[in-house]
């Protein structure tokens, strides 16, 4: 079989914006249909195939880099946006949060496509998946944060009451039904389609109580990762078939919607890209040396890869579409968003071979 050197991912965004140049229909639902429909399943999938071993032996450094890094690269991104570039805050505040955290979609299907195995898949793909969820959080509190007449006490309870203590009692249930009910179906094949099934009722149950599917789905993917049960092989595995599909989709949506904005403001997409790969360094180095010595060390190559691969995808996607109800959204963060997020791919994506191969992370 022929393998591509370039990731599938990279392939997908320039197919559609192939598609979208040559006048194709971009069918792009809202943000509801797209969280239950694509986003879920692949939150899900991905925190199911953690490794919860080597997770747990570098869970502070996961959880270092996925908080405090993902809130100071979005200070830093709208920071130097702000000041510096002169963009108006009403647009580089949603911008940043949703462009600061790396996305698991991306990266995985990217890091996956690379060959890229051990301590290093594990540390990206549950970074990737923890940053999410702080940058959903971020994004759909931002408002709290910015009413200056709310005393802080009040915005820190309100942070917890609506999008942190219902989305983990969400995701802790439903990890534990997702378990017991794989523990009792004796067909591998089965239980595959039902985590799909049920991760996609997961989301729709969190919309539906106003809290976040992102943190549900991620949540319940690691109460399943951490009591796994027998499932098929991944050429029969219904979750992951499904999950290359809606993988694909939201590619192709990135390049014929992302690509075209690019092409409209490119120096304004690229400085913004620039900008937003700098801030992950500034967040990634200076925390990583706190663990220089140890088990949980990061290595120079493997932080470089953290930064390097802090791919944007599927979730700025998905947040950046407008709400039930949000039908006039500013169109300002949504056209910049998208258009980075398919630059980062693009570049990002076919940059990470050649610095994988360089550091000798990868066999391809």
């Amino acid at each position: 079989m022929i393998r591509s050197p370039i990731p599938s991912s990279v392939l997908l965004v320039i197919a559609g914006g192939i598609w979208s140049v040559c006048g194709g229909p971009v069918p792009v639902p809202g943000r509801e249909l797209m969280t239950v429909l694509v986003l879920a399943p692949l939150l899900f999938e991905g925190a199911r195939a953690v490794d919860m071993p080597q997770l747990r032996r570098d869970l502070v450094p996961v959880l270092t880099l996925a908080g405090p890094g993902t809130l100071i690269a979005s200070a830093l991104i709208a920071l130097v946006l702000c000041t510096l570039l002169g963009w108006p805050v009403a647009t580089t505040l949603p911008f940043a949060a949703l462009i600061a955290a790396t996305d698991p979609v991306a990266v995985i299907a990217t890091f996956r496509s690379l060959g890229l195995k051990g301590r290093l898949l594990t540390l990206v793909e549950s970074e990737s998946l923890c940053n999410d969820v702080v940058a959903a959080t971020v994004l759909a509190l931002l408002p709290v944060w910015m009413d200056a007449g709310t005393p802080p006490e009040q915005r820190a309870l309100l942070v917890m009451a609506r999008e942190i203590f219902p989305a983990v009692g969400l995701g802790l249930a439903g990890g534990l039904a997702i378990g017991l009910l794989g523990s009792r179906v004796r067909m591998a094949r089965l239980t595959s389609v039902l985590h799909a099934a049920l991760a996609m009722l997961l989301a729709a149950l969190a919309i539906q109580v106003h809290t976040s599917a992102v943190l549900t789905c991620v949540v319940a993917g690691f109460m399943v990762a951490a009591r796994p049960v027998a499932l098929p092989p991944a050429r029969h595995d219904g979750l992951l078939l499904y999950g290359h599909a809606a993988n694909a989709y939201a590619f192709v949506c990135i390049g014929a919607l992302g690509l075209a904005a690019a092409a409209a403001s490119p120096w304004q997409m690229l400085t913004a890209l620039c900008v937003t790969v700098l801030a992950r360094a500034c967040s990634v180095y200076p925390l990583a040396m706190l663990f220089r010595r140890g088990a949980c060390a990061l290595s120079g190559p493997q932080q470089h890869v953290l930064v390097a691969g802090s791919l944007r995808g599927a979730l700025a996607l998905t947040l950046c579409l407008p709400a039930a109800g949000q039908a006039g959204a500013a169109e300002a963060p949504i056209t910049l968003t998208l258009g980075v997020v398919a630059l980062s791919v693009l570049l990002q994506g076919l940059a990470l071979l050649p610095l994988l191969r360089r550091m000798g992370l990868t066999s391809r």
